[in-house]
């Protein structure tokens, strides 16, 4: 019996993990005020200069935190196993974001995590307390989980 290899798709993390899409957005919103800038001429040589630096900077860190999050994703989609968790909450935030967090048990040991989530896939799945998820676990790091569902 042959074993199944995950293929992992990075380009959904975006959508869903809520702190990589706030990074994209923050990054996207600085350069198209940086563009604003540049085009209308808006202050002095000197605003302008720090303005494109404070940009680039952003995206430098930006592009290094994505990178991480991508491995961290491609880390539990490969080398992890799946546990069943219990939905503990589910909340969605007026900024933008929500949580939703999940119990589970492994290797004798609870665990109290959370995965934060864009409204859009929070609002897609209706999570209510109590309800069981599959979740992806570390074992090497059992604190470290998401909800299989939404990610893989």
């Amino acid at each position: 019996m042959e074993k199944k290899i995950r293929k992992y798709n990075y380009y959904p993390i975006t959508s869903i993990d809520y702190y990589s899409s706030l990074s994209i957005s923050l990054t996207i919103v600085l350069w198209a005020f940086y563009i604003v800038f540049y085009y209308v001429e808006f202050g002095p040589q000197e605003f302008l200069w720090r303005w494109r630096m404070g940009s680039i900077s952003v995206s430098i860190i930006t592009i290094i935190f994505l990178i991480w999050r991508w491995h961290f994703f491609h880390a539990l989609c490969t080398r992890s196993v799946d546990v069943i968790g219990y939905i503990y909450s589910a909340n969605a935030f007026v900024s933008g974001g929500s949580r939703v967090e999940y119990k589970y048990e492994f290797q004798g040991v609870k665990y109290l995590r959370g995965n934060a989530l864009t409204q859009k896939v929070f609002f897609n799945h209706e999570f209510h307390e109590g309800d069981e998820v599959v979740l992806r676990v570390d074992p090497k790091n059992p604190k470290r989980a998401v909800i299989k569902e939404l990610y893989f």
